[in-house]
């Protein structure tokens, strides 16, 4: 996708090209494209959980933070942005903010199976390191 191309494209046209490079695993490439989409909708928080999920994706875990940070400023309400914010928190081994975050994504949907587990997981650990 053309950077340039951007201002003529709706926002969702923006973010299912971007998907699709996602898809691909052209991660640098997505990185681009969010940057230039983000410049033109910093308020979109659908980009920035794209966004964070693509960092998450190469192992970027603090700028994946950041990203859910703002997704989750913008709209709480979506998991998807708790999700990653936990499990990067998680990778860090900041287990009891991760549990915090996978809470947050258990209050939007009581079944998200994947919420469960890091907060799951992030329990057993932190408890492991309190002994």
């Amino acid at each position: 996708m053309n950077s340039s191309l951007n201002n003529s494209k709706s926002i969702d046209e923006i973010i299912i090209d971007i998907k699709s490079t996602v898809i691909v695993g052209e991660y640098e490439t997505s990185l681009i494209e969010l940057e230039s989409a983000i410049v033109q909708y910093p308020d979109s928080a659908v980009l920035w959980e794209l966004k964070a999920s693509v960092l998450f994706s190469i192992n970027m875990y603090k700028e994946a933070i950041n990203s859910a940070h703002i997704a989750n400023g913008l709209d709480s309400g979506l998991i998807d942005s708790w999700i990653i914010k936990a499990k990067s928190l998680y990778m860090l081994h900041k287990y009891d903010e991760s549990i915090d975050a996978a809470e947050k994504a258990i209050q939007i949907d009581s079944k998200c199976a994947s919420a469960y587990l890091i907060k799951a997981r992030s329990i057993m650990l932190s408890k492991m390191l309190r002994r």
